[in-house]
C-alpha cells in the first residue's frame, strides 16, 4: 500500500506493508514496564503519494538512527493464526491518521538489515550514539574551531612556529588556562564559537 491509501483507511485497521522514504526519525525513550524493558520511537515515512508518522513500541530489535534519513525503509506485519494480520495498524491520533506499529512487526531499512520478532540485528543503543554523519559533524566544527583559534594566535603572538600556535590552540580547548598566556586567553575567550544547531522538533507523542 501506498502512504495515500493508508491514510484513507479506518481506525485500527491492520496494514499488510508500505515502503518509503525514512524521512524524518526522533531519537527513542527507553523505560520499564510491567513486561519488562520497553523502547518508543516515531519516525516519519514518505513517498509520492504522502507522509505518515510511524509509532513504535518494541523491546529490541533496529534503533533507527539520524544517519538513516534518506534511505528506503519498509514495514511490515506478520499473520497470526490466533489474531490475523498483527504489528502494523492504522491509529488514529489527536485528529490525524498515523501508524501504530508494535514489537510482531517487522522493520527493514537500506543498509540495516531486518528486524522481526524472532530475529534481533541491534540492541538498544544510548541516544548519546554518534552516527557516522553526527561523527563528521562534530569533527568539522573541531576543525573550524581550532583553526580559529590559530588564526587568532598567529595574530596575537608574532614569530612562533605554527607546532607551537597548533599546541597552544590545543591546550585551550583542553581547558589549560594555567599554560596559556593571559592575554591569548582573553581574546580565546572573546572569540566566536559556531552556535549549535537548533533543537529538533518534539516528537508528536
Amino acid at each position: 500500500m501506498n502512504v495515500n491509501e493508508i491514510l484513507n483507511e479506518d481506525n485500527g485497521e491492520p496494514i499488510k506493508s508500505v515502503t518509503g522514504t525514512l524521512k524524518k526519525v526522533w531519537a527513542e525513550k527507553t523505560g520499564e514496564g510491567q513486561y519488562g524493558s520497553w523502547i518508543r520511537q516515531g519516525f516519519v515515512v514518505s513517498d509520492n503519494t504522502g507522509e505518515i508518522v510511524v509509532n513504535r513500541m518494541f523491546s529490541d530489535g533496529i534503533i533507527l538512527q539520524k544517519g538513516d534519513e534518506g534511505n528506503q525503509i519498509t514495514l511490515s506485519s506478520i499473520l497470526s493464526d490466533k489474531h490475523g494480520r498483527v504489528g502494523l495498524v492504522v491509529e488514529e491520533y489527536n485528529g490525524k491518521k498515523q501508524l501504530k506499529m508494535t514489537k510482531t512487526g517487522k522493520i527493514e531499512i537500506e543498509g540495516r538489515g531486518e528486524s522481526t520478532p524472532n530475529k534481533t540485528t541491534a540492541t538498544v543503543q544510548p541516544t548519546t550514539a554518534l552516527t557516522p554523519r553526527g561523527v563528521r559533524e562534530v569533527i568539522d566544527q573541531d576543525i573550524l574551531i581550532t583553526s580559529k583559534l590559530i588564526d587568532l594566535l598567529s595574530q596575537t603572538i608574532k614569530g612562533v612556529e605554527k607546532k607551537d600556535l597548533v599546541a597552544t590552540a590545543g591546550r585551550i580547548l583542553l581547558g589549560d588556562v594555567k599554560n596559556t598566556p593571559k592575554n591569548v586567553l582573553i581574546k580565546a575567550l572573546d572569540m566566536e564559537i559556531p552556535d549549535d544547531e537548533p533543537p529538533e522538533e518534539d516528537c508528536p507523542f
